[in-house]
């Protein structure tokens, strides 16, 4: 026992400290130049050097070659006095793999009052840098991209990006705080529909499909979107994202074609009746024949009537064609239309997928 302290119960407890150290951190020692002087078996495991390999090796044989050099500039600067100093580091293995540290550096002094050697101790903390990493290529590949706005739970905007901004012509100082509503035409918003429409991403339901939304200046606009209820790790909703494409002119097209086909099957119905028509025609000639000796009048009349009617079936026939060709290409623009949403509600989707993931 020294001074009141049982020093067997102290070497336990540095020894629990120590092993958990060893477990859960990758661990150093550099002398004042920056040499190793020893590792833990952790910093073996992650560096996939052996310890022969790094001890008496300066800690830069596992810098990545991306980390600037300002850092550890820093670094050397701020453990130089005496401080500890702590920062994300890059390393890379000895395969070349990278793998990412949250590293604490600290002196440990001497009795000059100066700094003798360094501990360094570090975190690995690869797998959330890289998810990280991909979180922002996948934001910034949204961002030059797609419409993007985020809502509290209640439907109040929080944020949106340029091309929301662009789409609906109005900025984010200008809608920041006000609700969704504003967006949506006065008779849906009293709808049943919509009354629900909230409550159920606030539930953690999403939202899909084709949105009719009003511009700034009350203009028309169509989206193909998502509404993706946003969970924190209990699992409770605490914002909503909303990510679309404008797809007004395919909609638009989609609403035209639709009209061109309608006309279409009413021409058709007019042609089939004027058709009818010059069949009865045909059959009325035919009696007309039989009498034909009655009167060499009566059939040059009938002779120029069969030739009449010949014109009319093929000025019909030819009718006919013009709008089957017409009604071929207006359908044609219709699947091609439906055909660009769907692809559209497909890449916004797999992007909600793979936000989701992450």
């Amino acid at each position: 026992v020294f001074r009141g302290v049982d020093i067997t119960e102290l070497k336990t407890e540095l020894q629990v400290r120590v092993d958990i150290m060893n477990l859960t951190s990758i661990v150093s020692e550099a002398n004042l130049k920056g040499d190793i002087l020893n590792i833990n078996e952790k910093f073996t495991q992650v560096s996939k050097y052996s310890k022969d390999e790094l001890v008496g090796k300066p800690h830069n044989t596992t810098r990545h070659p991306d980390m600037p050099k300002e850092v550890f500039k820093e670094m050397w600067a701020t453990i130089g006095r005496g401080n500890i100093f702590r920062g994300v580091v890059k390393n890379r293995a000895k395969d070349g793999t990278p793998y990412y540290v949250d590293a604490v550096i600290a002196p440990i002094i001497g009795d000059n009052g100066k700094p003798r050697k360094y501990l360094g101790v570090r975190y690995d903390i690869t797998e959330n840098e890289i998810e990280r990493h991909n979180m922002k290529g996948i934001m910034r590949a949204i961002e030059a991209s797609y419409a993007y706005i985020e809502f509290d739970t209640d439907g109040n905007i929080l944020s949106c990006n340029k091309i929301f901004e662009s789409a609906m012509g109005c900025s984010l100082n200008e809608i920041k705080g006000t609700h969704h509503r504003r967006f949506v035409d006065a008779a849906l918003v009293g709808s049943t529909e919509y009354s629900q429409f909230w409550p159920d991403l606030k539930s953690g339901k999403a939202k899909s499909g084709i949105f009719k939304r009003l511009t700034k200046d009350g203009k028309a606009i169509y989206l193909q979107a998502v509404y993706s209820p946003v969970t924190d790790e209990m699992g409770r909703v605490f914002k909503v994202v909303k990510i679309a494409s404008d797809v007004t002119a395919q909609v638009n097209l989609q609403n035209e074609v639709r009209q061109i086909a309608e006309g279409f099957a009413s021409k058709a119905n007019e042609i089939s009746s004027q058709a009818t028509t010059v069949a009865s025609g045909a059959q009325s000639l035919g009696a007309t024949t039989e009498e034909m000796n009655a009167s060499v009048e009566e059939l040059s009349a009938s002779i120029d009537s069969i030739a009449q009617n010949g014109k009319s079936a093929d000025s019909i026939a030819k009718s006919t064609q013009v709008e089957a060709d017409q009604g071929s290409q207006a359908i044609a623009k219709s699947i091609e239309a439906m055909d660009l949403i769907n692809k559209s509600s497909e890449e916004i989707s797999e992007i909600v997928k793979v936000i989701s993931e992450i």
